[in-house]
């Protein structure tokens, strides 16, 4: 098949074909279990040749194919065969299309591809290799080192699109190949290489935004005017989520209020300010951060007036008190949703007041034991513990 010499460095390839198969169906070159694959380096021409249009259903797995004189596995002796739609060509090996891969970045050592397949109805095995000594002139493979498969079922219905993620870094050439699964270990005919895709580093985004108190809150809410009115709140937690509530990061928000979350990805994401942190800027612990809700007060409890871009009285529900989900434990209650599609999000801003009442619970709770979120004994609780005058506003939905 062409590889080295015994030394292991020198090329010592055929001066034709690496592998030649003509009219034969269902060979076998590779497998699928590790060390099954094979070497085929160095030869002059292709490294895996299906000639001939009655060649069918020969699988070519998990093989080391490079730096051969031709490409490294040619359908048909024709150089490469173009993709068709539905891939209803015939030939050799079917002339089965091969994946074409849309995009392949790298995050923290992770390499996500995601990839075309236009085949037949069934179910097929994707194998991926990276070509450290660099992709064959022709731009489709070839093969050099396998790192990694999937295996993906097709609704013969054209293109569709998939993805993958393996180990890898920036700079990486990634080829792949499709192979027919035809169940229990068996496959069929095998693709010629994709086009060569050169990893690069993922484009990722900020969201940044302020945590205020809403000083000015008289019964409607606005966005963080700058300091004017409205107080920055300092040494706020402020949590990150996914769209499934996974926790994925934390920050302090800073002497002016405010946060960012860097290195962000495209998607959905979710995020808090928990309650328990904020403290009235006037009044000790002033903005000061607590690991959990103190177990004695006076100690105030700020409700929720504003989300992002919109009022959001009382959090995403104003019956449920933000402070019974814990550091890190999840959205609860004083969370804001934000998508990132292709550019930073900023003034993603949250806003709280202390004189907000937003349900009609009276747990009747002594003065030194909290009471729940936004209710009024909370709101008689905050005003014993902030200087001057308070005043209440009434939000209660349905009243």
């Amino acid at each position: 098949m062409g590889a080295t010499d015994h030394t292991g460095t020198a090329p010592l390839g055929n001066t034709h074909h690496g592998v030649q198969i003509t009219t034969v169906d269902g060979n076998t070159v590779g497998g699928i279990d590790t060390g099954a694959g094979n070497v085929i380096a160095n030869n002059t021409w292709v490294g895996v040749l299906v000639q001939n249009n009655d060649a069918s259903g020969n699988d070519i797995l998990r093989n080391s194919i490079y730096d051969n004189g031709s490409l490294g596995i040619d359908l048909g002796s024709d150089d490469v065969t173009p993709n068709d739609g539905n891939d209803s060509d015939t030939g050799a090996n079917d002339l089965l299309n091969y994946p074409e891969i849309t995009s392949a970045t790298e995050s923290g050592g992770t390499i996500s591809v995601d990839f075309d397949l236009d085949v037949p109805s069934g179910d097929y095995r994707i194998e991926f290799f990276t070509n450290p000594s660099g992709a064959d002139p022709s731009g489709n493979g070839e093969g050099e080192v396998f790192v990694s498969s999937v295996d993906v079922n097709h609704t013969g219905s054209g293109a569709e699109n998939f993805s993958h993620s393996f180990a890898g870094s920036v700079g990486d050439i990634v080829t792949a190949t499709a192979t027919e699964d035809l169940g229990s270990n068996d496959y069929g005919s095998t693709s010629e290489f994709g086009a060569a895709y050169t990893v690069t580093g993922a484009v990722t985004y900020t969201i940044t935004g302020v945590v205020f108190e809403d000083v000015d809150f008289t019964g409607t809410a606005n966005n963080w005017d700058g300091g004017i009115n409205d107080v920055a709140s300092p040494n706020a937690d402020v949590e990150l989520y996914d769209n499934s509530d996974s926790y994925i990061a934390s920050v302090t928000s800073n002497a002016v209020g405010a946060y960012t979350f860097s290195g962000l990805t495209d998607g959905t994401y979710k995020v808090r300010v928990r309650s328990a942190t904020l403290g009235d800027v006037d009044t000790p612990p002033a903005g000061g951060y607590n690991a959990s809700v103190p177990a004695t007060w006076p100690y105030p409890l700020p409700e929720m007036t504003w989300g992002h871009s919109a009022p959001l009285i009382g959090g995403q529900d104003h019956t449920v008190d933000d402070t019974e989900t814990d550091n890190n434990a999840g959205p609860g209650d004083t969370y804001v949703t934000v998508t990132i599609s292709g550019s930073d999000v900023s003034g993603v801003n949250l806003g709280f007041c202390f004189e907000l009442i937003v349900n009609e619970d009276d747990d009747a709770n002594p003065d030194n034991i909290r009471s729940k979120q936004g209710c009024l004994r909370q709101f008689i609780k905050n005003s014993n513990a902030i200087a001057g005058m308070n005043h209440s506003q009434f939000q209660v939905p349905g009243l």
